[in-house]
Order: C-alpha cells, then structure tokens, then sequence
C-alpha cells in the first residue's frame, strides 16, 4: 500500500472517520521516515520499463498517459511524476486537498495498476478450479508412474510441527544474544513517543515493587521471551511451544533478523524463532489485568527448575491440584531450561484420575499412532505450526 493508494482509499469512501484519518497519519509517519526520493524515482524508471517491455496486456496509464503524452518516454514520465506528486513529500501529501489528491500523477498511476490486476484476476477466476483438478490428476499420474519415489505430502491445513532447542546466538563476532530477556528489558526500552515502546503505569509499579507473583525465574527475574532454533514461517503467530510433556512453555510471534531467509534455507547456528514466555503471559493475565478466573481454567505445573528454586510452594500446589476433579479440556503450562530436550504434540490434553495423560485431537489421532508419537521423545524444544510444512529432520540428529 503506498500514500497515494491510501489516501485515494479515503477519497473513494462514502464517509472518512476521524479514527481512519489518524490511521492515515500514522502511516504516512511511517513510511516516510525511511523514503528516500532518488531512490524511489531511480527504481520506477527501471520498474516502469521493465512492465513495458514484458507485459502484454498494460495498464491504461501507459497508452494514455506515457504514450499519448510523453511519446513512450518512460524517464520524461518519471520525472513528471516525482515532480508533480504531493507523495513525495510528508508535509505536502497530509495536506493535499480532496481535488489535488483526485488528479495527483501518483494516484492515477496506482489507480490504473490497481485496476488492471482486478480485471485480470477476474479473467483468471473461472480457470483456478480447472487448473486444481488438472494438477491433482497430474500429481496423481506422477505417482502412479513413479511408486517407490518418496513425495511430499500435501500438507495445507493439516498439523505439523518443528523442533529445535531453547538456545542464544552469535550473529557476528563478538556479539551475543542471550537465550532470553526480561521485563528489565521492556523498562530499558520505554518510549513514550513511540506507541510500540509505550509501557503502562500499572506494568511499572508491578516492575518497581518486584511483584511478579510466582512467575519470577530463579535469579528473582520475571522472564519476557525467548529464543529457540525451530524453524517457521509468515503465519506462525500465536502458535502454541511445548517442552517434552506437551506442556505449553511459551507462545511464537517473531524471528530474529537472521531468519528472514529461513522460507528458503533454514541455518540452525543463527536463525531463531522469539516466543513469548508463558510466564510472563500468567502474569499479565493474573498481576497485571487482574483476570485470575482464566486461572482456574488452567492446570498450572512447574518445571524441574523452579521445582528445585521453591519445593515446597511447588508440593503444596501439587496437593491443592490433586484435590479438584479433573477437567475435561485442560492446558498444562510450565517454563523452560537451557537446553531443554523436548517434543510436542497440537492436541487436547485431558487428566485422567490416575494423573495419566492422554491426547486427542479432531484432525491426529494420538491413540492409534501412539508409537509414532513418543518415538519423538529425543527430540527437542518443540514448536507447532500450520501453514507451510518445512521440517528438516535430519539437521537436527
């Protein structure tokens, strides 16, 4: 989305709310404050000649604009257009007019790009069902011919997961990067300018007393994220670690920098993938937001290395917990060590009377492939997606 797109978005509609308007604020804030204009005029000349000597079917803007009055002289275009547009500027373009915005060169140039890849999807649409039977036949063809080929499973929408270990990096000489970071970080970090980096006052009186209930790691440290070798992809937000119990140890929602390139080889020693520690979560949840009855629908256990920080706490919650009558969906949530050796499983998991577990799912059927399932017991530190299925067993044995 570019300025000229959003802000001809706002023209187009029937009514402009002013919550719409300070989002546009916010946009143009930030992508100018990385814009810079040779460069942008330098890569739309190359762009722009390179759509004309390739693409058959045009947007309208080269026939009539480039063609009808430059002569198919993409750099006088060019120059045209970053001379003439108020979206080459942050200033001019928050104070174009309804009427500058309507006839501004960018804009009918997006309009037209815009325009021209609808009509060509629609073309495209009665097609895309032919094509998916064509190819499954294809595939089916493939594999018939070929028996004992090994094929990739078609793995859209069905669950998967990945593995690696709770581990720091060093991205370059010497720079290292703990295994995790703690709400010591998040105060450093405070900009109040910056709505990312804003920290709440309730979060800093909590931060100020120590109060992190019994979420704290051994050092007295509330734990914020951390860092794991296992490989994922766009989409992987809010998808649920796990250490070798199935235990919920954290939540994915980002890679590091390194990992940019992981859609197209996975690097284990560098690439990491950032989850959000359960602890800190529980804690939001309980100290900070005051929820606490989400607790109660919780089973919450502790692992080896808490238990070794405060024993006696950790029995008498066993002994309380022992007392309730299981429930029937419950999720265990625990913390996690260097190193820890782990698997997972995205699954119910379900307390029996005895303290047994066992796992269901409505799309994996733990039972029946039980042998499958805790033969992954050496792996490690356990993470589960859905999308894209990128697993590479063998770099990890």
């Amino acid at each position: 989305m570019t300025p000229a797109l959003v802000a001809n978005r706002m023209l187009t509609a029937e009514e402009v709310s002013d919550e719409a308007k300070a989002q546009a604020k916010e946009y143009y804030a930030n992508f100018y404050k990385d814009y810079n204009l040779p460069t942008d005029r330098k890569v739309a000349r190359k762009m722009l000649s390179m759509v004309k000597e390739n693409v058959k079917d045009l947007p309208t803007v080269f026939a009539e604009v480039i063609d009808a009055q430059f002569g198919g002289d993409i750099d006088a275009y060019v120059d045209y257009l970053y001379d003439n547009s108020v979206f080459t500027d942050e200033a001019k373009a928050s104070a174009a007019t309804s009427e500058q915005i309507k006839n501004d060169p960018a804009v009918v140039l997006a309009t037209s790009v815009l325009n021209k890849m609808k009509e060509l999807r629609e073309k495209a649409v009665p097609n895309l069902q032919k094509y998916a039977d064509g190819h499954r036949l294809y595939v089916a063809g493939l594999m018939r011919m070929q028996p004992d080929k090994a094929w990739y499973s078609d793995a859209n929408f069905t669950i998967r997961l990945t593995y690696g270990q709770v581990l720091p990096y060093e991205p370059a000489d010497g720079v290292v990067y703990d295994y995790y970071t703690t709400l010591k970080g998040v105060m450093e970090k405070e900009d109040s300018s910056n709505p990312e980096f804003v920290v709440p006052a309730k979060l800093k009186e909590l931060y100020e007393a120590k109060d992190f209930g019994p979420y704290a790691n051994c050092k007295g440290e509330l734990p914020v994220a951390f860092l794991a070798n296992c490989d994922i992809t766009g989409g992987n937000s809010g998808s649920p670690m796990m250490n070798s119990r199935g235990e919920l140890i954290g939540l994915a929602f980002d890679g590091n920098w390194e990992a940019m390139s992981g859609d197209i080889a996975f690097e284990p020693d560098v690439q990491r993938t950032i989850g959000v520690d359960v602890r800190y979560v529980l804690f939001v949840i309980d100290k900070f937001a005051g929820a606490d009855w989400l607790l109660d629908e919780m089973t919450l256990v502790k692992s080896d290395c808490t238990k070794a920080c405060d024993q006696k706490d950790v029995k008498k919650k066993e002994t309380k917990a022992s007392r309730k009558t299981p429930r029937k969906r419950t999720r265990s949530v625990s913390n996690w060590k260097y190193g820890e050796c782990a698997f997972a499983l995205q699954a119910h998991v379900r307390e029996s009377k005895r303290g047994e577990r066992s796992q269901r799912s409505p799309l994996f059927d733990v039972e029946k492939r039980s042998d499958e399932i805790y033969a992954l017991r050496g792996m490690k530190t356990v993470l589960l997606f859905g999308s894209v299925c990128r697993n590479k067993i063998n770099d990890y044995f």
